[in-house]
């Protein structure tokens, strides 16, 4: 839970890519060899979790198990209604 922003839940999927260059695009763009494009795969796949613990994502989750985590999610985020939602009252002068 990402107390900074009112977040309530933020999941990702195992393979969540947090740059701004996948991988291949860059290995492609840099003309790497086969060895170096092997090195760049593996470190895009492990860098989600290390980017996942910095940037206050609670999990990384199976893909499976994404019903369960919103359930338990929207758990949490009614646990913390005090009350009927009332509207908020827009004054608008033309």
């Amino acid at each position: 839970m990402n107390p900074f922003d009112g977040q309530t839940l933020n999941l990702a999927f195992p393979g969540v890519s947090f740059g701004a260059m996948p991988a291949k695009g860059a290995d492609d763009a840099t003309g790497a060899d086969q060895e170096t494009r092997k090195a760049l795969r593996e470190a895009e796949l492990s860098s989600g979790y290390r980017s996942a613990s910095s940037l206050s994502i609670d999990d990384i989750i199976d893909p499976s198990d994404t019903r369960n985590m919103l359930l338990q999610g929207l758990e949490i985020a009614s646990s913390r209604i005090d009350g009927a939602a009332n509207p908020k009252q827009r004054t608008v002068n033309l």
